[in-house]
């Protein structure tokens, strides 16, 4: 798995959504986060215009899974 650099801002807003969404406070949509069509166990929020944060949702709770470059995400949704 390959490394991927975020800002400053991009980490505090990453830790902030993982917190809220992993806690329950609150629900992906609210940060624009859409279950992927066929996979529909995993959540995508985007992180920026060039990253997107996957959680997989098990019953009503969410896990964080990885932070995926916008090109890794396409790949992804592209196999399944």
């Amino acid at each position: 798995m390959r490394t991927i650099q975020l800002t400053q801002s991009e980490t505090r807003r990453l830790n902030y959504i993982i917190e809220s969404v992993v806690s329950g406070s609150r629900h992906p949509a609210t940060f624009k986060g859409k279950a992927l069509q066929r996979m529909k166990n995993t959540v995508s929020v985007p992180l920026g215009r060039n990253k997107r944060i996957l959680f997989e949702r098990s019953e009503n709770k969410y896990r964080f899974l990885q932070v995926v470059t916008h090109e890794r995400y396409n790949q992804i949704i592209a196999r399944t």
